[in-house]
């Protein structure tokens, strides 16, 4: 690595972390931030669920945050 004061950071929370953080960044750059990568459009619809906020099938929030 080339900054040791990286590496010593991340390794605090276990030995290997800072060169899995430094591949998972590469690996996340090369999928998402190349030239030719297309951002998925935001939702604009409305959100499905029962009428209460919560998904009919599973029982999780589907009701978006107000903020």
């Amino acid at each position: 690595m080339a900054d040791p004061r990286f590496t010593a950071e991340y390794d605090r929370h276990g030995e290997g972390t800072a060169v899995f953080v430094r591949d998972a960044t590469r690996v996340y750059a090369e999928r998402h931030l190349s030239d030719d990568h297309q951002p998925r459009p935001a939702r604009t619809g409305p959100v499905r669920g029962g009428g209460d906020g919560r998904s009919p099938v599973s029982g999780t929030v589907t009701r978006r945050a107000p903020w």
